[in-house]
């Protein structure tokens, strides 16, 4: 896997994604139509950068499709992913998509002890009618044999030499390329198809509706397992958008991290829970890191909305260092039905 550790270049809007004709592809094609000077950086808990072009992308996400086909993996299939955000899980994920398969993200397990960490995640497995578990290794070790759907690890699936030999069709618009469980929970609740075009079509038009596109570059911290983490990932990918992506524990052991990330980077795009604008704000406040946030664009709070007193305080702590007060906007979505909302209005379905 190629990686480099240099900041992305400085990207700026205004064109939408509806200008690119992205609606109606699959999420695998629209990578394969992304630009070669594009990417991904994935930033690990100590926020140490690994950056992947869309091309590098394409081309990992077909030899991860070929070996999820070795295993057995047809189109159509379900895969469970059940591993933290890495450029390993990033790239099965569309190696996923490329084969035509179904994604389901699963939550981290909150059970310390084997026997319920086990139960608790073949109840997830079984829910969403699995073929092939990919987690990480130590997972793997106590859940082979223990699961209704095989099992195999992220390092496995990329050191095989074993790879699918019949040809991969490109997948089509309407297929599968993702079964979403409201509120990122598996237990007991009826999972909802998204179409590859709607995760692509989504982006697309809430971009058209708020003003982002190829141009722009988004940093997010949201786990893959929540609409917010894995739809604008893949519709941002799919429209060619530089992305960069923490590893949700290090907003979580360092909420102030977020907004560090979003100045080093120059990110003119990102979005979050209400609360996180709190976190990050209390923060800046406590400790103030030199911050440039004079591109940030678009700072979308989703799910709940920011309080008018902590919206206030936001743009109190984060205004002298350049944070645009209109630049702070409410979304919500990706729900049950599929629609995201931005200022009370339908974007998209």
């Amino acid at each position: 896997m190629k990686t480099v550790s240099a900041r992305v270049p400085v990207r700026t809007g205004p064109r939408t994604f509806r200008a690119m004709t992205t609606g109606g592809r699959s999420v695998a094609e629209g990578l394969l139509q992304a630009s070669a000077c594009v990417g991904l950086t994935v930033l690990d808990a100590e926020l140490r950068p690994r950056r992947i072009g869309y091309r590098d992308l394409a081309q990992l996400a077909e030899q991860a499709a070929r070996s999820l086909q070795a295993r057995g993996v047809c189109p159509g299939d379900r895969v469970c992913l059940l591993a933290q955000t890495s450029p390993h899980l990033v790239v099965t994920l569309f190696g996923i998509w490329r084969l035509g398969a179904v994604p389901v993200v699963l939550p981290s397990a909150r059970r310390r002890d084997v026997e319920e960490f086990v139960a608790e995640v073949s109840r997830r497995v079984e829910a969403a009618e699995s073929a092939l578990l990919v987690t990480t290794e130590r997972n793997a070790e106590m859940l082979v044999g223990r699961l209704a759907s095989a099992v195999t690890s992220l390092r496995e699936l990329r050191g095989s030499r074993t790879l699918g030999q019949a040809p991969l069709a490109m997948p089509s618009p309407d297929d599968i390329g993702l079964l979403q469980f409201p509120s990122g929970t598996t237990a007991q609740l009826r999972a909802v198809p998204v179409t590859q075009a709607q995760l692509v079509g989504t982006v697309a038009a809430v971009g058209e509706h708020v003003g982002f596109g190829p141009d722009d570059t988004y940093v997010s911290w949201l786990p893959l397992h929540h609409g917010m983490g894995i739809v604008p990932l893949a519709g941002l990918v799919a429209g060619g958008a530089e992305i960069v992506m923490m590893a949700t524990n290090a907003f979580q052991e360092d909420p102030g991290s977020w907004m560090r990330t979003v100045s080093d980077y120059r990110a003119t795009l990102t979005a979050a829970p209400g609360t996180a604008y709190s976190l990050a704000a209390a923060v800046q406040a406590r400790n103030p890191a030199a911050l440039n946030l004079s591109q940030l664009r678009l700072a979308v709070h989703v799910g709940e909305s920011l309080e008018t007193g902590a919206l206030a305080a936001t743009n109190r702590v984060f205004g002298p260092y350049g944070l645009d007060s209109a630049a702070l906007r409410p979304m919500y979505g990706p729900t049950r039905k599929g629609p995201c909302r931005q200022g009370g209005t339908v974007a998209v379905r």
